[in-house]
């Protein structure tokens, strides 16, 4: 069974990892002399350093409280006195502060030596209360007493501080030749990972040449692949693009069809509307008219009523007409039996006759005219209430003629937004039809290019075939660069023109070079493109 070789990618990833790794070695290195150097100056620096200024700083505050307790001394002046006792506690304060940090640090040694020292400079100071308190003519005699404390507190707190300084010189010695050995370490170890990377070099570039003899070969095979299914593309794009061009000028056809349609149920949906205004004012109208028919209605009856009132007055007179005939005749009847005595009577009574047959057909025709005027009023009254219920039926019949024209118009109107939305995306399928068509357009002059793209590839595998097999291999000549026409647009008469979207060009195909002193990253560099083979 064949071993299996590792891809280019795995030999320079793996040569660069030894390589990193070595450089993190002698960086990791680097980093520890220096963290050890500045961790050793540091510690320098904040503790001896610093309880060294620190002493300073006491024997400078204690030559202060003897100068300042010889000024009080020699003057008496209690400013002298107050400005010993300042310096005094600066000097116990610088005190506290190298103790402080010498337990910190944990110097038994240091606190030691300061416990050495504090009682001393207490027992000047309490030698010094006592000159001040003291009067005048006693001081000279607690003098010498001041002077033994502070002459037996300066050497110990000199010595204290030369031992300190020691110390710190020493120590900086040690950090210095601690940095140059790890400094001289490092050097050896960058000498070493150069060494490894020119021999790892070395090697990882004869085992990269091999492995592109059988690359190039393969990738010229692919090259040939890669332009014939180039040009089966670019005629699938082709195709593409035609059929696109003639759905987007269908699509632009139905929008216009569209538009008339909605501009047609726009206007019937307007004309809806006013007849439905029409309709309500019609309605109006002959509901006034049949509230005008009811109230005729009810004169008409109370018309009737007065009639027939009207008719029984007239039959009274007639019974009374009657009445008084009859009456006419019993006086003349009994004139005529008084004999001459009621001639005169008899005269009166027949004229008396006459006027009662007179008032009685008087009565009689007013009762035919009445009557005749009553029946008249009757068939009006009856023909005025069949007019009134008509208006009622037509006042119905207007409304619900009203309501169903309110429906026609707001459905006309309903239909005419719907109308509009189905415009709207119809623009938008045209929109994304020109765009798809445009689209199929690019990308069949994408195939051209493509196409002429593998044909540059071919020849810049050649060379590198040439390059990596020396003469195994004849050279294959690059095709000359030619600059590819973008096929013109098929969109249909009278469809809207989309500009295509921007696209990247390619990268022109390189110029035909002879291959001699030529390296092998001007033909194809050696980036990001080749970094799975």
């Amino acid at each position: 069974m064949a071993k299996k070789q590792a891809t280019i990618g795995k030999k320079i990833g793996g040569g660069f990892g030894v390589i990193l790794l070595l450089t993190a070695v002698i960086i990791g290195v680097y980093q520890f002399a220096l963290i050890s150097s500045t961790s050793s100056f540091t510690e320098l620096i904040k503790v001896d350093m610093a309880i060294a200024v620190r002493t300073n700083a006491a024997l400078n505050h204690l030559n202060k409280c003897r100068r300042f307790e010889k000024d009080f001394l020699l003057t008496g002046n209690e400013d002298k006195a107050k400005e010993q006792r300042d310096s005094f506690a600066d000097l116990e304060d610088e005190l506290d502060t190298i103790e402080a940090m010498a337990k910190k640090a944990g110097n038994t040694k240091r606190i030691a030596e300061i416990a050495k020292v504090r009682p001393l400079v207490e027992t000047y100071q309490k030698n010094f209360e006592l000159i001040v308190t003291a009067p005048e003519y006693e001081r000279m005699s607690i003098e010498p007493k001041l002077r033994a404390a502070a002459k037996s507190a300066e050497p110990v707190l000199n010595d204290f501080y030369e031992t300190v300084q020691n110390e710190t010189n020493q120590h900086t010695v040690e950090a210095e030749e601690q940095a140059k050995y790890l400094g001289l370490l490092a050097l050896v170890l960058g000498i070493i990972v150069l060494a490894g990377g020119a021999i790892l070099a070395f090697f990882l570039g004869r085992g990269i040449s091999s492995t592109l003899k059988q690359v190039s070969q393969t990738l010229n095979e692919g090259a040939d692949q890669v332009a014939a299914a180039a040009g089966e593309v670019s005629s699938s794009s082709q195709t593409l693009a035609e059929g696109a061009s003639q759905q987007a000028a269908a699509v632009e056809e139905t929008s216009a069809s569209l538009e008339e349609v909605g501009a047609m149920i726009k206007q019937d949906a307007d004309n809806a509307r006013q007849a439905d205004e029409l309709m309500k004012e019609a309605n109006t109208v002959i509901l006034s008219a049949d509230e005008s028919m009811k109230k005729l209605t009810v004169s008409m009856e109370e018309i009737s009523a007065a009639s027939a009132q009207t008719q029984k007055i007239v039959k009274t007179i007639d019974e009374i007409a009657f009445q008084t005939n009859l009456l006419a005749l019993n006086a003349a009847v009994e004139a005529a039996r008084a004999g001459e005595a009621g001639a005169g009577f008899a005269v009166v009574a027949d004229e008396v006759r006459n006027l009662a047959m007179r008032a009685a057909e008087a009565a009689k025709n007013t009762s035919n005219l009445i009557e005749g005027t009553v029946q008249k009023i009757t068939a009006g009254n009856a023909l005025v209430s069949e007019t009134s219920e008509s208006f009622y039926v037509a006042a119905q019949s207007t409304t619900r003629i009203g309501t169903i024209i309110s429906e026609i118009a707001g459905a006309a109107s309903q239909q005419a937004n719907a109308i509009v939305q189905v415009t709207k995306a119809i623009h938008e399928i045209d929109t994304v039809t020109q765009a798809n068509a445009a689209a199929a357009e690019e990308s069949a002059s994408a195939s051209e290019e493509l196409s002429a793209q593998a044909e540059m590839m071919k020849g810049s595998v050649g060379q590198l075939l040439n390059m990596v097999g020396g003469g195994e291999s004849p050279a294959i000549e690059p095709p000359a660069q030619k600059k590819l026409k973008r096929p013109p647009t098929l969109s249909q008469s009278g469809a809207k023109k989309i500009a295509p979207p921007a696209r990247k060009a390619l990268p022109p195909a390189p110029k035909s070079s002879p291959a001699k002193g030529t390296k092998p990253e001007d033909i194809i560099p050696m980036g990001d493109d080749f970094e799975d083979f």
